[in-house]
């Protein structure tokens, strides 16, 4: 494949991915609202165990061999390929036979043994999702995401058009867990109708033995980001309460919009350096560009939620939610460590070296419990915030690495859109003594005027580079 066309999928793959961003978060914002009325707190309590296991073994069942069909630069053989899924298959069905035994033992020992059944029902839809891994890894590979896009929204539908219609009929918790294989069996056949590649049920130890390495590694970073995250919320609630936890989440799920491009970018960037990887000036340029552009958007959205933090959280989630306040300025800050370094986590996995995004996750995990213990005791919900902020100066390592791995300019790239955030918040605190943002239209005029001052005063610090950027990307 040529660069023009190169940069041509990964320009249509960015569109449908935005596409798919945008009409799953308007599906599962109206199904969960409407499953938020009709269930109990203890029904979604049920069904975050559920996922929170399905998620664990999904990250173990798969270990990383996935990957290795993306970054691969050269064409992949129908052995290799079949080797890697047949043996996630293996993996994965005897996870699953290991669960439904354990279901048995604990069966006894529930107040309520029929719940056991939601379990070894979610052990089906964990065991079909093993079908799904590497035809989407190879969906990827091949920058289709207009079939992942058309993938994803069907899985969505799915599950929210299954779930509320039990839930509806006084189903309870099983209208998520039914809502969940549905989805689950519904992926498999589009799975079966837009794959470019039929199943096969091979296995060559050969082949698999020099890619375990690099699949372990590379699912490992993975795994420790998901205990990272999941498993020092978990402690808080213990530590501070319920309520701690809720405004935790709150500004979490509103902190991380700016990001969710990166998130994007992240399933696009790996197969595309991958692709690229060989041509070391090229790998270069584009990993300059994409640093830049990245950070460029990530800050625009960051500028906006911190200058008008306040006034979105009162006018929009009403006062309850201000005590979170602190907490939301501080993750809203983390946008920048962290979209600085996520185009060279890629760049470092797209050439192999998993294992040092391995041992960065080590350090983020290391460094998160250990500010955690110190500060959340004392400063409580802030103390979080804090611990999140100092966690990512780590990524300062990282940038370092990454200049004297692919010979990259750092400062001269991200230091424009943090100048940028710094003199945008100055100019719309200042606007804000004399105007009071207390209304919908009043906060849309500001978040316009964010914007605009945001993208002038980035144009006059690096605007032709900007300019520059974004006519390479859009070129065919």
């Amino acid at each position: 494949m040529n660069e023009t066309s190169l940069r041509g999928k990964v320009l249509t793959g960015t569109g449908f991915l935005i596409l798919r961003q945008i009409t799953i978060n308007i599906l599962n914002f109206l199904g969960n609202l409407i499953l938020a009325r009709i269930l109990l707190p203890e029904d979604f309590g049920i069904y975050a165990l559920i996922m929170f296991l399905i998620t664990f073994f999904i990250l173990i069942g798969d270990s990383g061999l996935g990957a290795i069909i993306i970054r691969k630069p050269k064409k992949l053989s129908d052995n290799i390929i079949s080797t890697i899924f047949t043996f996630q298959q293996i993996f994965m069905f005897i996870i699953s036979i290991l669960l439904f035994i354990v279901t048995i033992f604990l069966e006894p020992q529930l107040k309520k043994p029929e719940t056991i059944w939601l379990f070894r029902i979610s052990i089906i839809s964990f065991f079909l999702l093993s079908f799904r891994i590497v035809q989407v890894q190879l969906l990827e590979r091949n920058l289709l995401f207009g079939k992942i896009a058309l993938l994803e929204i069907g899985e969505v539908l799915a599950f929210q058009g299954t779930a509320v219609s039990l839930a509806f009929s006084g189903f309870g918790v099983w209208a998520m867990v039914l809502g969940l294989l549905v989805k689950n069996i519904v992926m498999l056949i589009i799975i079966l109708f837009i794959s470019e590649w039929k199943i096969k049920y091979k296995f060559y130890f050969r082949l698999l033995k020099p890619i375990l390495p690099f699949g372990l590694s590379f699912q490992g970073s993975h795994f420790l980001n998901f205990i990272k995250d999941s498993t020092v919320p978990i402690w808080i609630s213990s530590v501070l309460g319920i309520k701690s936890l809720g405004y935790l989440t709150w500004a979490n799920s509103l902190a991380i919009y700016p990001i969710l491009l990166s998130n994007l970018l992240s399933r696009i960037l790996f197969p595309f350096f991958s692709r690229i990887q060989n041509d070391k000036e090229k790998f270069k340029n584009s990993l300059e560009i994409v640093t830049r552009v990245n950070l460029l958007i990530i800050m625009a959205i960051a500028t906006i939620l911190f200058s008008l933090a306040k006034p979105i959280t009162i006018i929009l989630y009403t006062e309850k939610w201000l005590p979170a306040l602190n907490l939301l300025y501080l993750l809203i800050l983390v946008n920048f460590l962290l979209g600085s370094v996520l185009p060279f986590i890629n760049a470092f996995n797209a050439i192999g070296k998993a294992v040092y995004t391995l041992k960065l996750a080590i350090a983020w995990i290391a460094g998160f419990w250990l500010f955690s213990l110190i500060l959340v005791p004392r400063y409580n919900i802030t103390g979080y915030g804090i611990a999140v902020l100092l966690t990512y100066l780590i990524n300062i390592k990282c940038m370092h690495d990454a200049k004297k791995e692919f010979g990259i300019k750092i400062l001269k790239n991200i230091l424009p859109p943090l100048i940028s955030f710094i003199l945008t918040v100055s100019i719309i605190s200042f606007i804000m003594h004399y105007i009071t943002v207390n209304n919908l239209v009043i906060l849309f005029v500001f978040l316009i005027l964010t914007l605009i001052i945001y993208l002038l005063i980035s144009y006059v610090l690096n605007g032709k580079q900007y300019i520059s950027d974004f006519k390479f990307i859009l070129k065919r």
